[in-house]
């Protein structure tokens, strides 16, 4: 589905609200890992992607945007509650106009 979607143009965005589930384990993990070559935008809470990339809580959250970047996002949203975010954009260019168009001027 996800793999459709940006095939036909569309811009695909990934909010992972609750995977910070333990009872998603590993499992969870690879189901995120495996769409984020599809995903032009990813999102999910500081532990959210603590879970996602298994990295221990008070991992450097850059370290995490990069992981999620790593497996083919194009533009990565990781939210710090009260402390704001971290935006982080693939440097790939092919990336970033794979997920976010040709020219990639939507991102």
């Amino acid at each position: 589905l996800l793999q459709a979607a940006q095939r036909s143009g569309k811009i695909v965005s990934l909010d992972v609200n609750g995977a910070n589930c333990p009872e998603d384990g590993p499992q969870g993990r690879d189901v995120v890992s495996s769409a984020l070559a599809h995903v032009g935008v990813f999102h999910a809470n500081a532990e959210e992607a603590a879970t996602i990339c298994g990295r221990g809580d008070g991992a450097p959250v850059r370290d995490m945007a990069e992981w999620f970047l790593s497996k083919g996002a194009a533009l990565v949203a990781i939210t710090l509650g009260r402390n704001g975010a971290l935006l982080a954009v693939n440097g790939d260019p092919a990336v970033v106009s794979r997920a976010m168009g040709s020219s990639g001027s939507s991102l």
